[in-house]
């Protein structure tokens, strides 16, 4: 195990701006924006930057939020309400990474989502995202697909994500997305 400096020195290397690891509350979404905004504000990040990193962290914890599973039964003694969101910063990008457990019956219905949005164009996903914006449909799953196409339109990138699986029919959802210093093309 790594000693208290030497995670320290890791958290440093990596940039770490936030993190956090536990039951994502209302109550701790309002403290991790605010920590955030503070944090951007005194980092003096171009006010674009910021409000796309914003927005993408909105998503991200509302998907902790709404997708995390308070009924799993986690054989290594695991919280199932448990998950972690993080922001650090790389050379040329603000990288927001989360995770939860998820049931495995749910990953194909998921990575089909992921899969689809990530092949599409900046155009193509405008497009989707205001075809899904007039569609009457369940509100829970439209919400997932306009969080999903959001977080992908907004960082100019492709979301990153895995899935671990750490015991029989339960895995850990990993989502990482890059939100480029400059301008998305």
């Amino acid at each position: 195990m790594n000693s208290p400096y030497q995670r320290f020195r890791e958290m440093e290397d990596n940039k770490m701006m936030l993190q956090f690891k536990g039951e994502v509350t209302s109550q701790i979404i309002e403290m991790f924006l605010s920590s955030t905004e503070q944090k951007l504000e005194e980092q003096q990040i171009k006010t674009s930057v910021r409000k796309r990193i914003f927005n993408i962290l909105v998503e991200c914890l509302q998907n902790l939020y709404h997708h995390t599973h308070r009924n799993l039964s986690m054989p290594d003694g695991s919280d199932p309400k448990s998950a972690m969101i993080q922001l650090y910063m790389r050379p040329d990008a603000y990288i927001i990474e989360s995770g939860n457990f998820i049931q495995d019956k749910n990953i194909p219905p998921l990575k089909k989502r992921l899969d689809s949005i990530n092949k599409m164009s900046r155009d193509e996903l405008r497009n989707f995202y205001k075809q899904k914006l007039n569609e009457e449909k369940d509100l829970e799953a439209k919400g997932a697909d306009l969080g999903m196409i959001d977080i992908a339109r907004k960082s100019g990138n492709k979301i990153d994500y895995s899935f671990e699986n750490i015991a029989d029919g339960i895995s850990f959802f990993n989502m990482k997305v890059n939100i480029s210093k400059s301008k998305p093309k």
